[in-house]
């Protein structure tokens, strides 16, 4: 009756086995071939570079050049269907008659999408899948572009405020610091945030580090500040093609029991067919701190005029203020220098297609002894064996180096050093500074520095023996070798505290290996009238292995400043630590599509870990989804004029989040015992273990739409989450009898995350050679901690407590001043006062192009709902008073004065601590920033010949240009720890300094 008849299941399994152990069968048949070239152009009829050029059922893979020209070879004669797509623009097929021995042309002029369904995504199935067919959001950048338009000379930059729910904060102004990524919010308190890096399917090394970290080479009186450095920054961005960001259900089959915390893949930059193609770029950034920090006060009294021992008050009146700004006066912030260059090429034949880069990037703070150096090197080479097998390998190096000034909160450091320096010293020993003889030049000799040589080689197998089966296997490696270096030198004129003016050298050995074996296969069944049914099973298995073997040694007393090794130092003591996490996921996935219009999506993954305790055996994480795109039906299609195109879906998924190595263990600590008066090596209780301990659990369910409007010019994506996180790994607190030093994790609470997500596109015009297209991202969070068991709230500043958000601030608020009393009255308790966490974030960016040779993008964006604590003023204010306003508090209004000053009372009218109010200086964070602005001028295209070039680029632009806040602190994103897990919820800024503002000029060649 028409119907198709699938192979009986036996039949095909038999098959299937046959395929695996016999390997491709070479095709016999030789056909006449002729070629296809053609061009491709889109917004504003620009030429449209990286657009996937396929000939249905032939070949795939090839790209456009620079100059959106391509060219496909050995192409069998007959009938052809040209299908050519890239991200934002609509898919076009087009039919050519290949002749034998000859070229023919065909040209593309597409249009672009407000919402586009048809972009492959990376996820959980063997093979190519669209977006239309994922009912669980996978966010796309096109990074490539966005490297064209408004190039970023880092990972932070390339995913600032470009995907609504995926938070990026910088947090200082340090040269190479790591930056902070939250995924749709926090939802682990003892586990990681950030969220699992692949790269081309290979798990990547993004832990965040410091040379001054505690246990592996921290000093006792110093440390870098808390900027840490991120592996993640080792990375090119001119090697990415582009970005997905797997946010919640669609991460849970492929990437299991550690994706809680969402996952970015990232894809670099493949080969293409045809001539040698090379692409060279050059850049140059300025760098400036766009920020004055505020002078330290004090006030001539008449003991010190009459004394004279204080130049700064000679010949003053009694009571006179004084001001001094060491950072300033002395000249130390400094322009800094970006310079970057990058070269890239590509060709090959359709059987071998190779991509090479080289790159290198010098960066010089604003800080003396602020700098950073990346050398990388990408090789991606993809071998068609026969026509239905595939290898694609590559391998990468990179070699970083960052140094860093002792900053922020450390006693020997730029910020504390200024920030509490007295201006009566001035002309003395300490000239403003908070040490004596503690000046810009002695903080500069202090070294802070993290060497990395990285290494990441990958092979990858893809294979398909028959039209309805194909496979894939991955295997990769990153290696990284990392040397961190503390070294404060020597000196005989009491710089540093006492203990430390011997001068003390630590370094940090570290070698991490992540190793990824990743199988999946894909078995494919068309049947039902005219093929309306397919029906697609994924299975396959991910092995993960993270070993870390962390050696360090630490030597106080340098003979000589100039001879860093631990030998040469007068005590020494060293260490080593050594782990290893093995993760086993098996996964399965099916898929049911109707008309390619409606989708049914169910999976399961079971997984086992190292890290589980020893009693817990195999946890299993389901999914299930579904996708419809309504606007084909044919009750709704064309029944709306304005409605181009209308998607919904539902997902729900489950995923993971390991325990921490060795957590689950009973573990000892080697301590020295005494027998018959001999010292000889003994044990002592550390900590119990938990057999039972298991990953926490994150349930999601997301809902969702897309919708075309207005012939496609209007797009709009909306997606609602809300995620429940059970059995969260926190401590419990053992009695002292026990006999344990450390208290045992357990799973206990629950920690809900909830909020909206959409993008708004819209196309104003794209006439001739002038376009212009605006977008606005925006995102909700509501973060609350919803039961903690039988575990206490803990934390001070901040807090962790039922019924908050994580890290919520809990303070003594001040409820009315009275001035006739001259008091402020507070509450009796502490109350809530904010958390870390934007409830809202938004961006709005527009992309002008004029005449065809100039573009014009922006972007402006905000958080709003945040709270940050001002430690700096605090501390200056009611520590060591430096501010104007504690030195001269009888030049402030009683209103002023006494929140900011007290005394304090409660309603009771009992005296209360300063300490417990901390209301003046939890400050909202909520600004609006002018991000970025860049300018492009495209060269003509004959102008551009005759220098022999196929294309080439000019950009100018700027960015952190402009900040719109009524934050009390320098900067309401700044950070004043970030150098790992235990500072994740730190939300203050504590002498650091704010984020810096950049312009550049960029030249990108193509010939």
């Amino acid at each position: 009756m028409g119907r198709t008849t699938a192979a009986p299941g036996r039949t095909k399994l038999a098959v299937l086995l046959l395929l695996l152990a016999a390997g491709p069968v070479q095709q016999a048949t030789a056909q006449s071939t002729g070629a296809i070239r053609g061009t491709v152009a889109g917004t504003a009829q620009q030429p449209l570079p990286g657009v996937r050029i396929t000939i249905v059922g032939v070949r795939d893979g090839e790209r456009t050049n620079a100059n959106g020209l391509f060219s496909v070879v050995n192409i069998p004669a007959g009938e052809q269907i040209v299908r050519v797509a890239t991200i934002g623009y609509a898919t076009k097929e087009q039919k050519v008659t290949v002749v034998a021995g000859q070229t023919v042309t065909v040209d593309f002029q597409l249009s672009a999408l407000a919402v586009s369904l048809n972009e492959m995504v990376v996820t959980g199935t063997a093979g190519q899948q669209t977006r239309r067919s994922q009912p669980a959001q996978v966010a796309v950048l096109n990074t490539e572009e966005m490297m064209r338009n408004a190039p970023r000379s880092g990972m932070a930059g390339v995913l600032q405020s470009a995907l609504p729910g995926v938070s990026v904060t910088q947090g200082g102004a340090t040269t190479g610091a790591a930056q902070r990524i939250r995924i749709r919010g926090a939802s682990s308190i003892s586990l990681s945030n950030e969220p699992l890096v692949f790269i081309d399917g290979v798990r990547a090394d993004s832990r965040i580090m410091s040379s001054a970290r505690p246990g592996v080479g921290s000093g006792s009186k110093t440390n870098a500040g808390g900027q840490g450095v991120s592996r993640l920054n080792d990375l090119n961005p001119e090697d990415i093609a582009s970005i997905e960001v797997v946010k919640g259900p669609a991460a849970a089959t492929l990437y299991g029991a550690d994706a809680s915390a969402g996952v970015i893949q990232i894809i670099t930059k493949q080969g293409q067919a045809g001539a040698f193609k090379q692409n060279l770029v050059t850049q140059m950034d300025n760098i400036d701190l766009n920020w004055t920090p505020p002078d330290n006060w004090g006030v001539c009294t008449a003991a010190l005029i009459a004394a004279g021992a204080t130049p700064i008050c000679v010949g003053k009146a009694p009571g006179t203020l004084v001001s001094d700004n060491p950072l300033v006066r002395d000249n130390v912030i400094q322009t800094g220098q970006l310079q970057q260059i990058n070269w890239s090429g590509t060709g090959g034949t359709e059987t071998l297609k190779n991509y090479i880069s080289l790159g290198d990037q010098s960066e010089a703070g604003i800080l003396p002894s602020s700098r950073m150096r990346r050398t990388t090197l990408r090789t991606n080479s993809t071998w068609a064996v026969r026509p239905n097998l595939t290898l694609n390998f590559g391998v990468s190096y990179f070699n970083t180096f960052n140094q860093q000034p002792d900053d922020n909160h450390s006693a020997y450091g730029y910020g504390a050093g200024y920030g509490i320096g007295s201006p009566l010293t001035v002309g003395l020993a300490a000239n403003g500074w908070f040490a004596p003889y503690r000046n810009s030049p002695v903080i500069a000799s202090i070294r802070n520095e993290v060497s990395n040589r990285r290494c990441t080689p990958k092979v990858e197998v893809n294979h398909q023996p028959t039209s309805w089966f194909n496979h894939r296997l991955v295997v990769g490696l990153d290696y990284s070798g990392e040397s961190r270096l503390k070294l404060v030198p020597k000196n005989d004129s009491g710089y540093w505290a006492a203990s430390d003016n011997p001068g003390f050298v630590n370094q940090t050995r570290v070698t991490n290996n992540l190793y990824t074996v990743d199988y999946l296969g894909n078995v494919t069944n068309t049947f039902g009238a005219a093929g309306q049914w397919v029906s697609s099973l994924a299975f396959g298995t991910q092995i993960i292995v993270n070993s870390q073997d962390l050696l360090f040694a630490n030597g106080l007393g340098l003979a000589t400043n100039s001879a860093r090794v631990i030998s040469a130092t007068a005590q020494t003591v060293g260490g080593e630590t050594w782990e290893e996490t093995r993760s086993v996921g098996l996964l399965s996935q099916w898929q049911l599509a109707y008309r390619n219009r409606l989708f049914f999506q169910t999976g399961l993954r079971a997984d086992r870990n190292s890290a589980f305790g020893t009693k817990v055996g195999t946890i299993f994480l389901p999914k299930a989804g579904a996708s419809w795109v309504i606007s084909e039906e044919s009750f709704l299609k064309d029944r709306i004029a304005a409605l181009n195109l209308l998607r919904l879906r539902a997902a729900y998924g489950v995923t993971g989040r390991a325990p921490l190595p060795g957590t689950s263990l009973e573990t000892w600590t080697p301590v020295p015992t005494s027998q018959s008066g001999t010292s000889t090596p003994g044990l002592s209780l550390l900590n119990p273990g938990n057999p039972d301990l298991r990953p926490e659990r994150g349930s999601e369910t997301e809902l969702g739409f897309e919708a075309g409007l207005l012939n496609d010019r209007v797009g709009l994506e909306f997606t609602y989450f809300r995620k429940v996180t059970n059995d969260l790994i926190l401590q419990r607190q053992l009695p002292t009898s026990a006999g344990y030093s450390e208290n045992p994790f357990v799973n206990i609470g629950s920690v809900q995350n909830s909020g909206v997500e959409a993008v708004l596109r819209y196309r104003v015009f794209d006439r001739g050679r002038n376009a212009l297209d605006v977008q606005l991202n925006a995102n909700t969070l509501r973060n609350e901690l919803t039961d903690l068991g039988d575990i206490p709230a803990f934390g001070t500043s901040p807090r962790f407590i039922e019924g908050y958000p994580l890290s919520s601030f809990f303070t003594r608020t001040i409820n009315r001043v009275d001035v006739a009393r001259n008091v402020a009255v507070v509450s009796d308790t502490l109350e809530y006062a904010g958390t870390m966490f934007p409830t809202r974030e938004a961006a709005f960016s527009t992309n002008l192009t004029l005449f065809g040779n100039w573009r014009i993008t922006t972007q402006v964006d905000g958080k709003f709902g945040a709270t940050n604590y001002d430690q700096t003023t605090q501390y200056r204010t009611r520590s060591v008073v430096r501010s104007r306003e504690a030195v001269a508090p009888e030049q402030l209004t009683a209103e002023v004065r006494l929140p900011l000053l007290g005394p304090y009372v409660d309603s009771q009218n009992r005296p209360v601590s300063a300490n417990l109010v901390e209301t003046p200086f939890l400050s909202s964070s909520d600004f609006v920033r002018f991000r970025e602005i860049a300018v492009t001028y495209t060269v003509p295209s004959e102008i551009a010949r005759r220098m022999r070039l196929q294309r080439a680029n000019v950009t100018f632009g700027g960015r952190n240009l402009a900040l719109w806040t009524r934050y009390t602190g320098n900067d309401p994103e700044s950070i004043t720890n970030n150098t790992g897990l235990a500072d994740q919820f730190r939300a203050n800024e504590f002498f650091n300094l704010p984020p810096t503002r950049r312009f550049f000029l960029r030249l990108s060649l193509d010939f």
